[in-house]
């Protein structure tokens, strides 16, 4: 049955159908592109056309982003994972005077290769980032490469926080991880997830925003379509489901059709 809580206020909502990509579907090349869905989205439909040299369309669904902070070690946590991932300019992930005690968390049930982050207020502060993630035992290193980084600021500007995927990353409770004892992590303990804990080396700007942040698939092995031949299938947009849709061409350029729609029943 639809999900109300993404269903009803969010584009796509029950008994829409529209177009993610552009107008006559979007321009793909060979450069990898990801078109956002509409929260709530239950139904997504591919179908490419207009092909010039390109022979395929490649493509993957990227998986739901779980994003929390905490300034306080999980005593307490703000969850961020609707506001990151609606595509909105206007709702905003705050990360004012984000401290070196807190911590980012982003986690999904899948093992995904970095998170794509569209700046909001940018950090000016000098500030590096430590990431790790979630292993058999607890958390390990990991070593990642920061798009966001200018001029030795982190979150300074929009980019992709990109890493290889651990071959050891196990999906984990906060509460195991944390050592904090069962139920101990802020109502978060059943999320046994693929996590990223994500610190800061020095405290950023008051006011410093992330607009959006969405999730990079951690494979290359794109399905492929040839032109007219459509892909459909039953999603979820939200928790457990996918965000995007990310797409390229073999060579050329082409242009795909991305149509959405939500669940046509009734409450």
């Amino acid at each position: 049955m639809p999900n109300p809580t993404y269903g009803r206020t969010q584009p796509g909502a029950v008994g829409e159908v529209r177009a993610a990509s552009a107008s006559k579907g979007t321009a793909v090349t060979t450069t990898l592109q990801r078109t956002r869905l509409p929260l709530g989205t239950q139904w997504v439909s591919l179908l490419p056309y207009n092909f010039t040299t390109a022979v395929v369309v490649r493509f993957n669904l990227n998986p739901w982003l779980t994003v929390l902070t905490t300034f306080d070690g999980l005593a307490t946590a703000s969850e961020w994972s609707s506001v990151a991932q609606d595509n909105q300019s206007t709702t905003l992930v705050s990360l004012g005077g984000f401290p070196t005690t807190g911590a980012i968390y982003i986690g999904s049930y899948v093992p995904f290769g970095g998170v794509e982050v569209d700046a909001g207020t940018v950090n000016a502060v000098a500030a590096t980032l430590t990431l790790q993630s979630s292993g058999p035992v607890g958390w390990e290193s990991l070593t990642a490469t920061d798009g966001t980084a200018s001029g030795g600021a982190t979150f300074a500007q929009s980019g992709n926080i990109t890493w290889t995927v651990p071959t050891d990353w196990a999906p984990q409770p906060l509460d195991f991880l944390e050592g904090l004892g069962d139920g101990g992590a802020a109502g978060m303990a059943g999320r046994s997830l693929y996590w990223v804990k994500v610190t800061v080396s020095a405290a950023l700007t008051a006011g410093c925003t992330i607009q959006n942040a969405y999730s990079i698939n951690r494979s290359t092995a794109y399905a492929e379509l040839v032109t007219g031949q459509a892909f459909s299938e039953a999603v979820d947009c939200g928790p457990g489901g996918i965000t995007s849709v990310s797409c390229l061409t073999d060579a050329g350029t082409a242009n795909l059709i991305i149509n959405t729609a939500a669940n046509r029943f009734a409450f």
